[in-house]
């Protein structure tokens, strides 16, 4: 009997960025989030990831794109943050058992207020954000966030949960190498190697 295959889980992406005369900034953040969960998922090929969204698009556009991914990472930045949380609004206004992930530099560090206002957020982020990402990623089947380090959000009794953000990632990163020689040689630039080589298609 041929063993039935599980679909994998959607991805899409968004990091809306501001056009200038007929040019976009390409997402180089939600790029990262990509490819490192290309580079170190237990199953990498248990994620399809959707093109981002990077440019400035109507809601109702963006939310047609997106309604068929499982789970959203948004970035937040100062000037695509009202357009990117109406969006996710009106996405979990349409497919509510969808997962919405938010994080970005307009993500507050005392998150209640921001998490209280936008009820349709599942999962905000605080920090980098590559590892992260990859660890709710992983605990999607059974949507459960305890223990994720570098997030917040409302649990079933309404209660915010905020989980600590390591003071310095790069400890963590650093362990993965042999010795501290090779961490410094390849910490620097291990960033782009994730998105040249991992990532192209978005970049191209």
């Amino acid at each position: 009997m041929t063993e039935r295959k599980t679909a994998p889980i959607k991805v899409g992406l968004v990091q809306i960025n501001n056009s200038f005369s007929g040019q976009s900034y390409l997402p180089y953040s939600v790029a990262l989030l990509e490819s490192y969960v290309r580079r170190h998922a237990k199953d990498p090929a248990s994620f399809e990831f959707m093109l981002p969204i990077f440019n400035r698009l109507k809601v109702d556009a963006a939310v047609e794109h997106l309604s068929e991914a499982d789970v959203v990472g948004i970035s937040l930045y100062v000037w695509n943050e009202k357009l990117s949380l109406e969006i996710a609004r009106r996405l979990k206004a349409r497919k509510p058992g969808i997962v919405i992930i938010v994080g970005g530099p307009q993500m507050p560090d005392r998150s209640e207020p921001f998490l209280r206002e936008h009820t349709f957020i599942d999962v905000a982020c605080h920090g980098e954000g590559e590892q992260t990402f990859l660890d709710i990623l992983e605990r999607l089947p059974r949507r459960d966030w305890s223990n994720i380090e570098g997030t917040s959000y409302l649990n079933a009794a309404g209660e915010v949960v905020a989980q600590v953000v390591q003071e310095c990632s790069l400890v963590t990163k650093a362990a993965r190498f042999q010795t501290r020689e090779e961490a410094r040689r390849r910490l620097p630039c291990e960033r782009n190697h994730f998105l040249a080589e991992e990532c192209g298609k978005v970049v191209v």
